[in-house]
């Protein structure tokens, strides 16, 4: 019956969480999940867990903490937190994310290091990810994560994000690689109000996934946020408010099989 159970959350997991995500990470903030799982584009804190090229954007000494849950179904809950430290060499950041329960977790601990050079930005991130399955045992492996954004025009940004493009693979019982996926897109942006995406991601092991997403700010403040991804058919919503020195984000993605996953975030910057 244990291996049953376990076989199950595994298949699960599988087929909800991995496929689309990166490299066995889930992105784990509200915005990225309010703009249908966007990431490679994207400059805010939250790119200490995608992108680490946007941290670039950030100034202050920031922080950001974040809880992912299907209502109902603890299995699935995520929780993450980072602390990005800007300075004169650039922009460092310290990431933490924990998923699973005790069938089968995943605990990542993230460094990110971003530099801005003319219209480009550049990042590096490197990852010890440590995976435990029940009766199976803990397993940790390091992996490393890439990225760059251009402002191609004062409307137009294109980024590229590389996850584990050190193709790193665990070891229980036989080889099981961790995906390689690229990532690319724009953002095009005609005022500062309103911003368009799109994105296309090539898992090495999957069919290619396009995005399509969406951000209005149509009050001071307040941005609504949608997206989509063709090849999960997730659709998702958020909303963000942002004050002087903190911001709350809230988003929620469509599910075909079991419940929509509710994403809360919040970050603060010590002005």
């Amino acid at each position: 019956m244990r291996h049953r159970l376990m076989f199950f959350s595994l298949l699960v997991f599988h087929s909800f969480y991995l496929k689309g995500q990166t490299s066995g990470i889930p992105y784990a903030d509200p915005v990225s999940s309010g703009l249908g799982g966007i990431t490679s584009v994207l400059s805010s804190p939250w790119s200490a867990f995608n992108n680490p090229a946007g941290l670039t954007s950030i100034e202050e000494t920031t922080a950001t903490v974040a809880y992912k849950t299907i209502i109902g179904f603890a299995p699935f809950n995520t929780i993450s937190g980072s602390a990005s430290f800007p300075n004169q060499l650039g922009v460092a950041a310290l990431s933490i994310t924990k998923f699973g329960d005790d069938v089968f977790s995943n605990q990542v601990i993230g460094l990110s290091f971003a530099k801005k050079m003319g219209i480009m930005s550049l990042g590096l991130k490197i990852n010890l990810a440590q995976y435990q399955i029940q009766d199976f045992g803990q397993n940790s492996v390091f992996m490393v994560d890439v990225g760059g954004i251009a402002e191609l025009s004062p409307t137009v940004n294109f980024g590229i994000f590389i996850n584990n493009l050190s193709q790193s693979s665990f070891i229980w019982d036989s080889n099981e690689n961790i995906p390689t996926v690229i990532r690319m897109a724009f953002d095009y942006h005609p005022t500062d109000q309103l911003n368009l995406f799109l994105e296309g991601e090539k898992d090495i092991g999957l069919a290619p996934d396009l995005k399509f997403g969406i951000a209005y700010e149509f009050i001071d403040n307040i941005q609504l946020r949608s997206g989509v991804s063709s090849l999960t058919n997730r659709r998702s919503f958020g909303a963000s408010l942002a004050l002087e020195v903190f911001a709350i984000d809230y988003s929620y993605q469509s599910n075909i099989d079991i419940r929509g996953t509710h994403s809360f975030g919040i970050t603060y910057s010590f002005k």
